[in-house]
C-alpha cells in the first residue's frame, strides 16, 4: 500500500510536469547539493569501520539520481565499500536498498582534490522525496565535507531511526536527477554563508527550501540548490574557499543553471570589526567582489539576484563601522546599479523601530541568526515573478 501510494504521488508529479512541458526529453539537473567546509571543533570528522546515513530531500520527481561524493578539501584518500541508496516514507519507514556502484565496482577511493559520481541509479521519486543514504568506510577515513545531522553506526548497517543524529561529516555533496525536459525550468542557485545554509532554522525551513515549495506547482518549474556554507566570505577564505574561489565548483558545475540568489558579506564585515578599518573602502572592495560574479555568471549567461545584507546590530563585537558598511553596500544594492535584480532581505526582517537589527521575534538568540520565522519572511520577500517565465 505504502509503495502504490508513492508511485502514484510520482504520477502525479510526473503528470503536472509533462502538462507544461514542451517535447519531453530527459534532462540532468541538480536537485540538491551541499558544499563542503571544514571541520569546527567538535565536529566529527574520522570514521574506521563505521556506517554514516545522511538524508536527503529530492526537490525535483525523478525516475533516476545519480550521486556527487567529495574529497575536493581533503588531504587523504577517503575509501567506502558500500553506498546504498533508500527512499523514506513519509512515516519515517525506509524502503528497499538500492546500491550505488562506480563504473560497476561497488566500492570507490577518492583521491584528495577530487569529488567522484556514482552510476545512475534507478529510483522513482515524487517531489520533495527524501531519501537515506548511508556510505560504509571499511577502514579509517577523514572525509572533509559538509557537516550535518548524520546517523552513524559500527559496521556495514543502516542506521535506523533509534540511532540518534549528530553532526558530522557528510560525504554527498549533491543528489543530480533525470527529469523531463520542461518548456519552462529554472534552475536557481542561493549563494552564501550561513544565513543562506540555514544556521537557526529547522530542517528544511532555511529561505532556499521555503522558497523552493513556494515556486513547487507554478507554470515554470524551479528547482533551488543551496550553496550557502557557514563562515563563507566574499573577499577572503575561511574554513571554505572565499565566494569567488567556489564560483567554477559550487554554483556554474551546476547542471541546468539559470539563475543565482546571492546574499553574502556579513562575514567580511564582521572579521574587519576586530580592527580599526575605512567603511568606505571595504564596501567598495565588496561591491567590486558582487560585479565580478556578475561578470561571471553573465560569462555563463545567468541571471544574478542580489539580496541585501541583513540586520545584525547586537552581536558579539559589533561596530558602528561594521554597521556603516552595511548600509553603504544596501544602497548600492538598493540601486539597481550592481544585480540584474534586487531582493531586500534586510527590509524583511528589520526592526522598523531600530533597522540595524533584526527583529526580535525573526531572530535566534545571537542578533545574527533569523530562526524559522525570520527565514519565513526572507522567503516571502522573494517575488515570485522573477521566476514565472522560462530564462
Amino acid at each position: 500500500m505504502r509503495i502504490a501510494a508513492f508511485a502514484a504521488a510520482l504520477m502525479l508529479s510526473a503528470g503536472a510536469a509533462q502538462a507544461m512541458a514542451a517535447p519531453v526529453i530527459p534532462a540532468w539537473i541538480s536537485s540538491t547539493s551541499f558544499k563542503p567546509a571544514k571541520a569546527k571543533e567538535g565536529e566529527v570528522l574520522a570514521y574506521d569501520g563505521q556506517s554514516v546515513r545522511q538524508d536527503i530531500r529530492v526537490q525535483a520527481p525523478t525516475t533516476r539520481i545519480s550521486l556527487r561524493l567529495t574529497n575536493e578539501l581533503g588531504a587523504k584518500p577517503v575509501t567506502l565499500d558500500r553506498v546504498e541508496v533508500r527512499p523514506v516514507y513519509p512515516d519515517g519507514e525506509l524502503g528497499e536498498p538500492r546500491l550505488a556502484t562506480f563504473g560497476g565496482a561497488q566500492g570507490a577511493t577518492l583521491e584528495p582534490g577530487l569529488a567522484r559520481y556514482t552510476d545512475f541509479i534507478e529510483l522513482p521519486l515524487p517531489a520533495f522525496s527524501d531519501v537515506a543514504i548511508t556510505v560504509h568506510y571499511p577502514g579509517p577515513a577523514e572525509p572533509v565535507a559538509h557537516r550535518a545531522m548524520v546517523r552513524i553506526a559500527q559496521g556495514a548497517v543502516t542506521p535506523g531511526r533509534d540511532v540518534s543524529p549528530v553532526r558530522a561529516a557528510a560525504i554527498v555533496s549533491a543528489v543530480e536527477t533525470l527529469a523531463p525536459k520542461s518548456a519552462c525550468r529554472r534552475v536557481v542557485v542561493a549563494l552564501g554563508d550561513s544565513i543562506t545554509e540555514g544556521s537557526g532554522s529547522t530542517p528544511h525551513n532555511n529561505w532556499p527550501s521555503r522558497i523552493a515549495r513556494r515556486l513547487s506547482g507554478k507554470r515554470c518549474e524551479v528547482v533551488v540548490v543551496n550553496a550557502g556554507i557557514s563562515g563563507n566570505k566574499v573577499l577572503s577564505d575561511g574554513g571554505s574557499p572565499g565566494m569567488l574561489m567556489r564560483l567554477d565548483r559550487d554554483v556554474f558545475a551546476v547542471p541546468g543553471l539559470t539563475d543565482i540568489i546571492f546574499a553574502e558579506g556579513v562575514n567580511d564585515i564582521r572579521a574587519a570589526e576586530t580592527t580599526t578599518f575605512d567603511a568606505e573602502a571595504l564596501a567598495r572592495q565588496m561591491l567590486e567582489g558582487y560585479r565580478q560574479l556578475v561578470v561571471r555568471a553573465h560569462a555563463h549567461g545567468i541571471r544574478v539576484i542580489g539580496g541585501t545584507l541583513t540586520p545584525y546590530k547586537g552581536t558579539n563585537n559589533q561596530t558602528e563601522a561594521g554597521l556603516a558598511t552595511v548600509e553603504r553596500i544596501n544602497t548600492a544594492i538598493r540601486s539597481g546599479a550592481v544585480f540584474d535584480a534586487v531582493v531586500d532581505f534586510n527590509r524583511a526582517i528589520a526592526d522598523p523601530t531600530d533597522p540595524q537589527r533584526m527583529r526580535p521575534e525573526f531572530q535566534k538568540g545571537d542578533w545574527l541568526h533569523p530562526n524559522d520565522s525570520g527565514y519565513a519572511a526572507m522567503a516571502a520577500a522573494i517575488p515570485e515573478t522573477l521566476f514565472a517565465s522560462r530564462p
